[in-house]
């Protein structure tokens, strides 16, 4: 969160951490398969987690490279974050359906059941009270973290939900995208979606995709990757939140699939692709 480092996953089973001013590759984390996704700790700043097809969510001392920690899973770990407001928690979620609350010193953890098909992705609230998750169900659901109770489930969707952003200014906002062409931004606290941003708005007679989102810190701009089924190209999309317009659009160099985005936090209009 310093913005020295970024970690990458990739499907030749490793992820690894990079200097941002170099370039050079510190570290290379091993899994026995694919790795899905890589989340730092905002409030311990010395760890980094990975999480794979192996069926595990690995912790990592990001100062030696050093697994101190597997998390033992019974399928496919797609995604995982750490609490805002406890250091040692961390949210995970899985191709069995259910998303997993860990208490990283211990390694016990709570199952959170309610979905009907693969948890791809999870973010939580500012404070760390409640965390969403999205699913190939069609669905997000917010939950209390503290009990795992399920509080409210987000329809609207017409096919699966790949990413969740909360927005860094109001924690009872997150934006959603799925593989409905929509990005859709909710009231946490009502469950009503408040707006709707459909990729044949943006570019008109033009279906585009959207797989992955990222707010921008200061939480105006909304990054997207963009693809166009009528030229096969892919773009990052900088989209402004309350008006919905595309502000600017980026090519990506070469063209292929970018599996995720993010922002350099000190640098509120620098976006990170980051390709297959």
């Amino acid at each position: 969160f310093d913005s020295s480092m970024i970690a990458t996953a990739s499907d030749d089973h490793t992820a690894r951490l990079w200097k941002t001013d170099t370039y050079a590759c510190l570290y290379t984390l091993q899994h026995d398969h694919r790795v899905w996704a890589v989340a730092f700790s905002k409030l311990n700043r010395s760890v980094v987690a990975s999480c794979g097809a192996d069926s595990t969510c690995k912790i990592w001392n990001i100062s030696n490279g050093e697994c101190l920690k597997t998390l033992e899973h019974n399928s496919t770990v797609y995604t995982g974050a750490w609490s805002p407001s406890n250091k040692t928690q961390l949210a995970t979620g899985a191709n069995d359906d259910k998303v997993r609350i860990w208490n990283t010193d211990t390694s016990e953890c709570r199952e959170l059941v309610g979905h009907e098909d693969s948890v791809i992705s999870i973010a939580y609230s500012q404070d760390g009270i409640t965390l969403v998750s999205a699913s190939a169900d069609h669905t997000c659901r917010l939950w209390n973290v503290a009990n795992g109770t399920e509080l409210r489930i987000f329809r609207g969707a017409t096919a699966g939900v790949f990413s969740i952003v909360f927005s860094p200014n109001d924690g009872t906002v997150f934006a959603s995208v799925g593989n409905d062409s929509t990005i859709r931004i909710w009231h946490a606290c009502t469950g009503s979606c408040i707006r709707e941003i459909i990729g044949t708005s943006i570019a008109e007679d033009t279906r585009l995709d959207f797989n992955m989102l990222a707010y921008s810190p200061d939480g105006t701009i909304l990054a997207c990757d963009m693809y166009n089924s009528n030229n096969g190209v892919w773009r990052i999309g900088l989209l402004h939140v309350n008006t919905t317009e595309c502000v600017r659009t980026i090519d990506i160099v070469p063209d292929v699939e970018p599996y995720f985005v993010a922002f350099r936090p000190p640098i509120p209009t620098e976006a990170t692709s980051l390709s297959s």
